[in-house]
């Protein structure tokens, strides 16, 4: 078992581009609407190709294309305790990630993980830097500090999809299959 505090975890920061300009002053045109929709998109739009399934009440819903980040609040409001959502690149090999939460009714755990040459590095995630230092051993309940509620949980999956970034004030604690 290996613990990583999230400082030491791979970074990687989203680029957010600015918002298109109105050329006209205080009223927009329906061209430049477009133009704000269209960057508002590309905004919530995973950085690769992304996949979901979620398993609810025992029935899997099997993959879905996972076409914008703002889907990933709909789909873990929809966890029920002992529910699964897991969302992954299409890509699975060397370099490919998945992002996993289970409802445990009020709270949730959620792990991040990504395919590298010497194995699987899967992050537990929790509140702080001393939840990294709990652990995360294969198979077994996290500790208290590493269930998140559900607007912490919509946050760190959704800044997952957008390029793996960990977000300040959480900790991971790291485990290579």
């Amino acid at each position: 078992m290996n613990q990583a505090p999230m400082n030491q975890a791979p970074v990687k920061e989203a680029p957010v581009k600015d918002a298109p300009a109105s050329e006209s002053a205080g009223v927009r045109t329906r061209a430049e609407d477009l133009q704000l929709l269209e960057w508002l998109m590309e905004q919530f739009r995973p950085e690769e190709e992304l996949q979901w399934q979620i398993d609810v009440d025992e029935v899997n819903s099997g993959w879905h294309d996972l076409e914008h980040v703002g889907r990933i609040s709909e789909l873990v409001h929809r966890l029920g305790d002992g529910d699964w959502l897991v969302i992954q690149t299409k890509h699975q090999g060397i370099g490919g990630r998945y992002a996993q939460t289970m409802s445990a009714g009020e709270t949730y755990h959620v792990e991040v993980a990504v395919y590298r040459e010497d194995g699987v590095h899967n992050f537990r995630m929790g509140y702080g830097e001393d939840s990294a230092r709990r652990g995360n051993i294969p198979y077994t309940m996290p500790e208290e500090d590493q269930f998140l509620g559900i607007e912490s949980t919509i946050d760190v999956l959704s800044a997952w999809a957008r390029g793996g970034t960990f977000l300040p004030g959480y900790g991971a604690a790291l485990h290579i299959y």
